[in-house]
This record gives C-alpha cells, structure tokens and sequence, in this order.
C-alpha cells in the first residue's frame, strides 16, 4: 500500500510541476481494492479516494503542519533539521523555505560561529557577531562588560560606586581620610578646613594653589614669581606693602609689569598716595603743598599769592588765577566759585562761609562761626535752647560746657552732655555711686562714714548708726526704726527666758549667766545651758581645767594649763615650786605661796636662817622684795634678816651686821 500511496504522490508532483505537456494527460489505473485504509491517509473503500489530502513533506521547502521549519533540506547541524525541527542555538524565521541564523550571544557556538561567550556583546572573549576574538574588558574604562564585570565607575580604584577590580560595589568616599577618591575628590589634605589649597569638601583645588602628592600637600602659587592663572601680579614673595599683595593683586597707588617675576613701583608722583620710594605724595605734582614735586620731600606748603599754580587748592588764598595760572587774592565771590577752600571771598581769600551774613551755610550748619569759618551749628550761646542751651568751641549747641553746668544724677561734663559721675573725684566732696549719682555717701562701701555713724543708709544717703542688727553688738545688737542699736526692753519680754544683748530670748545669758547658779554657774553662750564651767578661766584650785562635757577637773599635764604648769595637786599655775618650772632667766625661783617667778625667796619662818632659795655664799640672805641676794636685810627688828644677836643690826647697804 506504500508503494502505490509513494507512486500517486510523484505522479502528482509531476502533474504540479508541469511535466505533462499541455494537452496531455495521465491515466492512472489500479485495483482500488488493493487500497486500504491503513492509517496514511488512504481510503479502505472502493471508490479510491485519499483522506484529508497528501501528507507532508520535510525538506520540500515548505513549512507544512507539525513542521516547525523547512529550509528546503533534510540536512542537519544548519538550524533546521532533518525532521524539520529547529535545532538548539539557532533561530529560524518560520518561513517557506525557512531561514536559520546562529544565536549569537547563547553561549553555544554552531554553524560558522567561530566563538560564542554567551554575551551579546564586543568585550570578553568573543565580539558581538561571534565571528572572532571579544575586545577584552577594562576594569576603569566606564564600561560595564558583564561577562567579567558587575560595575565599572570609569576609575581603577576601590572607592566610588564601583571597587577597584569591578566586581562590586566601592567603599565610601570620605573628604579628610587623606586618600583621594578620583571618583569624587580633586585632592585630600586630611581635613576638611578650607582656604589651605584643598576645598573643605574635597571637590576642588582652591584657586592660587597647588596640590600633590597623597594626602595632598598644597602650596599656593602666589609668591612663585610666576604669573599663574588668576594672578594679577606676582613679585615672588608673599609680603604687603610692596606693590603685589600676598594675593598677588596689584596695590592700590603702585603699577605693577606682567613679567615673571612682576617689578612693582609707584604709579604716579601726584595721585595723592605715597608707595615705593615715595615718601609723600599731597596729590599734586609740583612744589607746592605738603609733599615736593618729586614725591621726595615736603613741599613749600600753600603757595602765595604770585606763585604758579595748578588748582585753587594749591593756594594760600583759595584762589589760582586761570587767566595766569598763578594764585591770587580773590576779588569777590566770583573768584571763589569751585573753589576746594569754599565759595564765599572774606578778606580776600575764599573761605567756606562769611561770618557778616553766614553765607554758604545752611540746614542743619546755619551759622559762620567768626573764628573757625566754617558753618557749624552755632556761633554763640544765644544761637542754642532747650536741651542744649550752651554753644562750645567747635560750634555746636551742648548740654554743658562745664561739670559745672550740671547737676543731679548726671554730675558731670561729657563730650558736651551731663553724664554720670565714674569715679569719687567726679563728685567734690560727696561719693560717686555705681548708679552715677552723687551722693554724700556710698552705700556699697559706706563711704566715708566713719566713727558713731558707720553705715550708709541706701535710702536717705545719710550716715547712720546701723541699717540692720548685723550692724549691732554688745549691749546694743537691735537696729530699730530710727537706725540706732538698742538693747531687748527686758528679761519680761522673753517670759521664763532671759532677754539677751543679741535680743534673742533663750534660757540663760551668757552675758551675764543669768540665771545660772551654784553648781552650774555659767550660761554656754552654744547651747544656752546652764554648765559648771565654759573655760578654764571658770575652774580653780585643785580642778583648773573646763573639759569638754563643761566639768572642771585636775590638770593631768603642763600642756592643759598653757602657759602655766600643772601641780601635782592638780592646779594650773604660773610656775611649780616643786622644780621650779616656768621661771627663767633673772627670776629663777618659783614662790611656793603666790606662784610667782623671783630672784630669791626669803625664809619668813626664820628670820635668822642663812639658806634662803636662791641665795648663798657671802650673800644668803633674800631681801623682801625677793628680788636681791645680800648677806643681811635690815627688819627693823631686834635682830634683823641674816644677822645674830651678837651683830643684830644690818646695815643699810645689807653687807654688814653690827
């Protein structure tokens, strides 16, 4: 059944293709019965007809139903294969016949593709239309080449928004790190301070600088003695005062060449300012004026009338003729017009205004003033009122002329107004208060009240006994009302308590221990209990020392009686008979009854004794005073001081007994 189904389909091409010349037929005769309907399309009936038409073709060159191509070819390994299907890596059009081209770019190389890196594009290692060698790729170059790169910011380096190999993204940029991000930053000095050659956000090389190096170190090019960019001048130094500033701009009065190193002088002798060598320069060339013709040395001063001249400002007078360019007295206010010294002629030369009519002033200035020629405010007194009744020297209308035209809080003269005083001397014989007032005195320091009135009282000034009780003390700690210090009124006032001369009421006066006695005698002024002693000076006897509960008690060292000594029966005295401790020098000897320091002791129970403490010798004998050693001392006895019934008598210079 094939071969009659294979022999209808040539026979049918041929009829197609116009094999059969016209006119001609082709009779085909076979058993239909031979014909079966064998699931290729043919009829298993009788009357042999084909079901659904002839079968497809591949390779016919025409793309006909399950066929995804047809390029006219059964072969493979060109897009279409042999089954018509398209083949991996190629893309076909669909059309009959079906043109296939390679995919370039799908990472398979076929067909006449040479290479294929699975990018379509010229870096890498194959080009764009896989026909040879890629371009490469260039990490820096600005262009992304995703084969071996994810980013590409056009610098090598690892910051920015790309790092330094391209894989990824860059580190931070940060102005001040001293490493320059190219990126971003012109230069990094390691700060971010401006006007030092790098911009404070490391964007930009400031002008007249220079940076190198990383971190940047800048120079400025001023002072190079080259004229950079930006430069009007540049002497090759950095100093003012020489023509070129250290900005190397060109000085005001001075001209400078473009060369390099600029040579800077003075612009011009006249123009009113002294550079360079010039050591004047009143504005004028020539001899007259304060400066020479030269700019060398001073000038003659204003010329006189006579002299040749160039302006009126060149003139004594005002007035330089223009008819003979030599000054001259003026003839009238003519004469003046123009004139830098003022447009009114008086006494023949121009001045600013003339006193007999106050011409040329005006406004706020209406006066002449006679002495200075010049308009000022006043001439006189009689041309001032109100506030400023009083004209002064310069011709303007003052509050004062004098401390003595004022008075009050603002007592003195200032710059024409009454001001406050700043120091005493401002005030004569009264004080000057931090208010500026006058006053007789001072309550911040209560000058100069002195003696029964020592305080200032800041609301009379007046000096007075007391302002508050702090200015109070003994009998008299209360200021009252009329700023005299009283006492309390009575012990009456504070009930069971005692009025004290502080006038506080409380248990006891310390001033005079009222109302403590007998065993607890005296009022702790700290307390204001009733105690047995305060200090030392309160015990006595056998009990000298105050301890701290206020008991009196024995002395247990030298050292708790101060000056004096501790006895063994425990009083403080001024010296201890018992070594004599606490007596010196002239007075070695301690009196055992009155604790006294003296020469000598005499022995008072035996008038005859011969061993007097502190005597011996030829001169045993301690005269009364105690104060001498002899051999006798005349009683008036019957037998005197070292002497013996046999001698009794003493004689006066206490050395003989008779």
């Amino acid at each position: 059944m094939t071969r009659t189904r294979r022999t209808l389909r040539i026979l049918s091409a041929l009829a197609i293709g116009g094999v059969f010349a016209p006119g001609c037929s082709l009779v085909v005769d076979f058993d239909r019965d031979l014909v079966t309907d064998d699931g290729g399309g043919m009829d298993s009936g009788t009357d042999g007809e084909v079901d659904g038409g002839p079968a497809e073709v591949c390779g016919n060159g025409m793309v006909e139903a399950a066929e995804a191509c047809d390029d006219g070819d059964t072969d493979a390994d060109d897009g279409c294969s042999a089954t018509c299907t398209e083949e991996t890596g190629w893309g076909c059009d669909g059309a009959s016949p079906t043109v296939c081209v390679e995919t370039c770019g799908d990472g398979m190389m076929v067909g006449g593709e040479t290479c294929d890196d699975g990018f379509d594009d010229s870096c890498g290692t194959c080009n764009s239309t896989c026909s040879g060698a890629g371009g490469g790729s260039t990490c820096g170059d600005g262009e992304v080449c995703p084969e071996t790169e994810m980013c590409d910011d056009m610098f090598a380096d690892a910051c920015g928004t790309c790092n330094a190999d391209c894989s990824g993204a860059g580190t931070a940029v940060t102005c001040g790190d001293g490493t320059i991000c190219a990126e971003t930053e012109a230069c990094d000095d390691s700060n971010t301070t401006m006007d030092d050659g790098c911009s404070a956000d490391c964007s930009m090389i400031e002008t007249g600088w220079v940076c190198t190096m990383e971190p940047s170190v800048c120079a400025m090019t001023c002072g190079n003695g080259m004229m950079d960019m930006g430069e009007a001048c540049d002497d090759g130094d950095n100093d003012d005062g020489d023509g070129c500033t250290a900005a190397c701009t060109v000085e005001v009065g001075w001209s400078c060449t473009m060369a390099d190193p600029s040579v800077c002088g003075a612009a011009m002798c006249g123009d009113g300012i002294a550079v360079g060598a010039e050591t004047c320069d009143d504005g004028n060339a020539n001899v007259c004026g304060t400066c020479n013709a030269a700019c060398s040395g001073a000038g003659t001063g204003t010329c006189a009338v006579g002299i040749g001249c160039t302006g009126d400002g060149l003139c004594t007078s005002g007035y330089c003729d223009a008819g003979t360019d030599l000054c001259a007295d003026c003839a009238g206010d003519g004469d003046c017009a123009g004139s830098p010294a003022g447009e009114q002629c008086v006494s023949m030369a121009c001045e600013v205004c003339d006193p007999a009519d106050d011409a040329g002033c005006s406004g706020g200035t209406p006066q002449c003033h006679p002495s200075l020629l010049a308009c000022t405010e006043c001439a006189a007194s009689g041309d001032c009122s109100g506030s400023t009744p009083l004209c002064d020297a310069a011709g303007s209308c003052a509050e004062c002329l004098t401390d003595s035209d004022c008075s009050g809080t603002t007592p003195v003269c200032t710059a024409g107004s009454c001001a406050a005083c700043s120091v005493d001397a401002d005030c004569g014989a009264d004080q000057c208060l931090a208010s500026g007032a006058c006053e007789a005195c001072d309550p911040a320091d209560d000058a100069p009240c002195t003696g029964a009135t020592p305080q200032c009282d800041p609301g009379t000034f007046m000096c007075v006994t007391c302002i508050a009780d702090g200015d109070c003390s003994g009998a008299t700690p209360i200021c009252n009302g009329s700023n005299v210090c009283v006492a309390c009124a009575s012990d009456a006032e504070c009930g069971a308590d005692q009025c004290l001369t502080t006038g506080a009421c409380e248990a006891c006066d310390p001033a005079d221990d009222a109302p403590c006695t007998g065993a607890t005698p005296q009022c702790d002024p700290g307390t204001f209990a009733c105690v047995a002693c305060l200090t030392n000076g309160d015990c006595s006897g056998a009990t000298p020392i105050c301890n701290g509960s206020n008991v009196c008690v024995a002395c247990a060292s030298d050292a708790e009686c101060g000056a004096d000594q501790c006895l063994a029966s425990g009083a403080c005295a001024a010296c201890d008979p018992a070594d004599d401790a606490g007596c010196t020098g002239g007075t070695p000897q301690c009196s055992p009854g009155t604790f006294v320091c003296h020469f000598c002791l005499d022995d008072s129970s035996d008038p005859t004794t011969t061993d007097d403490s502190g005597c011996s010798g030829a001169t045993p004998t301690c005269n009364a005073a105690r104060t001498t050693c002899s051999l006798c001392e005349d009683t008036g006895g019957a037998t005197d001081r070292g002497c013996t019934s046999g001698t009794p008598a003493c004689n006066g210079a206490g050395d003989t007994c008779t």
